[in-house]
């Protein structure tokens, strides 16, 4: 039996229609005759190629513009204490 070559768009789609199936991954792929293996792997590209087609960070809009905050209002201050006694303070002394 020849194996089935499934086209990049073909594997989008299937990543799809799990996700909205409301069926696990292994039950989809059961009926769908796909091995776990090679779908988690395709689901894995898919998902990479989506996350790099994000804008990038420049193409945002800084939280403070949405919010329309006064100048006091955008300054915080962050104190970490960690396990091993290391504390780590991190503000913003000036407008964001």
């Amino acid at each position: 039996m020849a194996k089935l070559r499934r086209s990049p768009q073909q594997w989008h789609q299937l990543v799809e229609a799990q996700q909205s199936s409301g069926l696990s991954v292994a039950q989809f792929c059961t009926e769908n005759k796909i091995t776990l293996s090679n779908f988690y792997l395709q689901r894995k590209k898919y998902r990479s190629q989506s996350l790099s087609n994000i804008e990038s960070a420049e193409d945002w809009l800084p939280l403070n513009d949405l919010l329309q905050v006064t100048q006091d209002e955008r300054r915080w201050q962050i104190e970490l204490k960690l396990p091993n006694g290391v504390v780590l303070n991190m503000r913003s002394d000036n407008a964001c």
